[in-house]
């Protein structure tokens, strides 16, 4: 069986509300995505993130921005949806393989559904478009739910 809430608390001291563990474990788990994202595809975060936002030739570091503050806001977005789900002890097995289908349907639905409304608009000037059916791109997901779930119920 998995760690429950009740454990990790026991392990510290400091309990953080649910929202902030989401944007903590966001975070933790878009640095790891970008790390994945800068090693193998780093024309995401040169091209295609900052393209969203029409910043065209900004640097890495705008990206890395740009994506890890997405991550935080979806860190909250997961919390909250699994909160509604969840009983009041969240078992870092559960949680975790939540937090991987959840990383999974975001991937999904921002390659399904935003780019083709963006119209590929985000291409950063590179020709290409968001649309990242990759290897790398399901990979740096399922890596951020792997990292998300442990990380909010060790702070939840």
């Amino acid at each position: 069986m998995g760690e429950t809430v009740s454990q990790a608390r026991a392990r510290t001291d400091r309990e953080l509300a649910t929202w902030q563990a989401g944007v903590v474990a966001g975070v933790l788990g878009g640095v790891v995505m970008a790390v994945l994202y800068s090693v193998f595809q780093p024309s995401f975060l040169t091209a295609s993130v900052p393209g969203i936002y029409g910043l065209d030739g900004a640097s890495g570091l705008v990206g890395w921005t740009l994506h890890v503050s997405h991550a935080a806001v979806l860190g909250v977005a997961f919390v909250a949806g699994f909160e509604g789900l969840a009983d009041e002890e969240w078992a870092t097995v559960t949680t975790t393989v939540a937090s991987v289908a959840f990383a999974i349907l975001v991937w999904g639905s921002v390659v399904l559904l935003l780019d083709p409304l963006w119209g590929g608009a985000a291409d950063g000037g590179t020709g290409s478009s968001l649309l990242d059916v990759s290897l790398v791109g399901a990979a740096a997901h399922l890596a951020y739910g792997v990292v998300v779930g442990p990380v909010v119920v060790a702070l939840r």
